[in-house]
């Protein structure tokens, strides 16, 4: 930028435009640059982007042998920056992988592959390379085709340069045949080897495949098992039957105690050396003895122990056990599954919802007609239950957002779900179920705690912990 902005601009929009600096680029003093700035607003200079629409860079690179653009940047401002290149082909943009340019960190070369495979984008990259019409330089975090996000910051720019395929630059050209980790699809068994770790010369013009595996050289080296190679890992206790083996540490083959005898339960052993199976460990649930492996929920035939204070249907009736099945809430005596028993006037006296299902409670609404809708914050959506029975029905509502802990149902019949970590209040149809919008609208809520409606005059009023 010896002789000015070398027809990089940021349109005609923008506020304040690129500008050259006359001294203080790569090279020190007298050296000039390119600075370029957004104010952050929601305007033209709010986003930090520079452009060039003329020659030398427009027209077909993929004849021109270019692979890389290498740029000299430097972060003058306070914000970390991700930097991208965006080729633009008519209406479609396409974005290169992202370098970070870290504040303070002084001036540093970049370097951009501009090679077909690796743009990111919907489009096609052979094709945008065929015919770029515009080339920018931008902060854009995300790498979409989307415009990039509004910031305040300031970069340094100088010595944007085409670069030829290079070694070590991670991609394989024409005339390489690998390039760091990308070795054009090859591995160890494309190269008739056994497995391993396949890698690439420093002269990228051979593959390296001294970390493959040989097969049957008298040693189990890395990337062999008893698996691709039993010719020398065939090895009892390396938990992996092959050869001869019967079994190996857990590996029996596919075999359990089901398809080894009449068990329901339990687990083989493998013994005498990986040759032998044994069921010795494998259960039978309704032999009358509650076996290693064995437990009330899964064999209550078995386990169940009248005076455990558990009430084991069907095995256990009030006849057969009355100690564990005889049982009263509110009769000051904690017995049968209870976990503790009030027995005193005013007491809580039952839980009028019980369901697995229902993992974490926050807030609750009924409705007119007879529903109870419950703000789960584990499970992140409402459940829905019979306001008369209790009965548990459904989860009925799976929130978009995260941090469910509130629920009302508003005078135009909508259920309402505050979601705290979204800063959102959710709107659901009460009848399917189905999302609906959100408030407020245009934002402005920070961690919402709860809600609440005022018929007359018409309110809804959120209570929040930040703003």
């Amino acid at each position: 930028f010896s002789a000015g902005l070398a027809g990089w601009t940021q349109g005609a929009n923008h506020p304040t435009g690129p500008t050259r600096v006359t001294t203080g680029g790569p090279l020190g003093a007298g050296d000039a640059y390119l600075r370029v700035s957004a104010d952050g607003s929601s305007g033209p200079g709010g986003r930090l982007t520079v452009f060039h629409e003329t020659a030398p860079w427009i027209g077909d690179w993929s004849t021109s042998g270019v692979a890389e653009i290498a740029v000299d940047l430097k972060n003058e401002g306070a914000t970390a920056l991700t930097i991208r290149l965006e080729l633009e082909s008519g209406a479609v943009r396409m974005q290169t992988e992202s370098r970070d340019v870290p504040v303070g960190g002084g001036w540093a070369t970049y370097r951009f592959l501009v090679v077909a495979p690796r743009l990111l984008g919907t489009g096609d990259g052979a094709a945008v390379l065929a015919n770029v019409t515009k080339l920018r330089i931008q902060h854009n975090p995300s790498g979409t085709n989307q415009q990039p996000p509004t910031v305040v910051a300031q970069l340094g720019v100088d010595n944007v340069r085409a670069v030829a395929d290079t070694c070590g630059n991670g991609w394989a050209g024409a005339g390489e045949a690998c390039d760091g980790a990308d070795l054009k699809g090859a591995t160890c068994v494309t190269q008739g080897l056994s497995p391993g770790d396949l890698a690439c010369a420093t002269d990228c013009l051979d593959l390296d495949d001294s970390g493959c595996a040989v097969c049957d050289d008298g040693t189990c080296s890395d990337g062999e098992d008893a698996n691709n190679c039993p010719e020398d890992c065939e090895v009892c206790g390396d938990g992996i039957m092959s050869g001869l083996e019967a079994c190996d540490g857990s590996d029996f083959g596919g075999a359990t105690c089901a398809t080894e005898g009449a068990f329901d339960g339990g687990a083989l052993t493998c013994l005498d050396l990986c040759g032998t199976v044994s069921t010795e460990a494998c259960t039978t649930c309704g032999d009358g003895t509650c076996e290693a492996g064995e437990t009330l929920g899964s064999c209550p035939a078995d386990c169940a122990e009248c005076g455990d204070g558990i009430c084991t249907s069907p095995v256990e009736t009030v006849g057969s056990c009355a100690m564990d099945c005889a049982i009263y809430c509110g009769d000051g005596v904690a017995n049968g599954g209870e976990g503790c028993d009030w027995g005193t006037v005013g007491a809580i006296s039952d839980l009028f919802v019980r369901s697995d299902e229902l993992l974490g409670l926050s807030g609750v609404a009924e409705s007119a007609d007879g529903f109870l809708y419950l703000a789960d914050p584990a499970r992140g959506g409402v459940h829905r239950a019979d306001a008369d029975s209790g009965a548990w029905l459904d989860f009925f509502v799976d929130t978009i957002g995260n941090g469910v802990v509130d629920v009302a149902i508003g005078p135009d019949g909508a259920l309402y779900v505050v979601t705290r970590d979204s800063n959102k209040v959710e709107i659901y149809d009460r009848a399917l179920g189905t999302f609906a919008g959100s408030l407020p609208l245009g934002g402005g809520v920070t961690r919402p705690e709860a809600i609440a409606f005022r018929a007359s005059p018409a309110r809804v009023y959120i209570v929040t912990d930040r703003s």
